[in-house]
């Protein structure tokens, strides 16, 4: 299997060379299917390039589609178990997600891409609960997400891109949490 894939990525690599297209371009990809050829494109590209994706079978789309979501903006937001006391923790445009509220029960952790003008990479952050003292935590990493603390506070885990090898690879780092 692991041979396979290594020759789909190195067929990928041709073609993306032989269309000879810069960063930046403007690509269309007909008769995309699933997008074997359109995440490479789209990726080598770059986020001032575009790849027009079209396929007559929209069920081949649809699953184009599922792998190409941009999370451009959300919010998180608190509220009691009821559903009632909804009040707004982030405002910021960003894609703020993956809240986890801090055991001291006064800030909450997540990961955004706020620090990033692209809105492509995602790093933790800690806010208090009623909005006040953001503060960026993780650096450094393509991706930084999911993170928990231990029951106690005193453990960080989260997910993370930082040290893969592979794309689309994750790590779970566990981190002292020092406050």
């Amino acid at each position: 299997m692991q041979a396979l894939e290594e020759r789909a990525a190195d067929l990928r690599k041709r073609v993306v060379a032989a269309l000879q297209v810069a960063p930046g371009s403007t690509v269309a990809d007909v008769g995309c299917g699933d997008g074997f050829y359109t995440i490479p494109l789209a990726r080598f590209l770059g986020p001032s390039g575009k790849v027009y994706a079209e396929d007559i079978d929209d069920k081949e789309l649809y699953k184009l589609k599922q792998n190409l979501i941009k999370l451009t903006r959300a919010e998180i937001f608190m509220m009691s178990a009821e559903g009632t006391n909804k009040r707004q923790i982030t405002n910021n445009g960003a894609a703020n997600w993956a809240p986890f509220l801090v055991p001291n029960n006064r800030q909450i952790i997540f990961s955004s891409n706020l620090h990033d003008p692209e809105r492509t990479s995602f790093s933790l952050y800690l806010v208090n609960v009623d909005g006040t003292g953001l503060e960026r935590i993780t650096y450094g990493a393509r991706f930084d997400s999911f993170p928990m603390l231990s029951r106690d506070g005193k453990k960080l885990v989260f997910a993370s891109t930082r040290n893969a090898k592979e794309p689309r690879e994750f790590n779970i780092f566990i981190a002292d949490w020092i406050r």
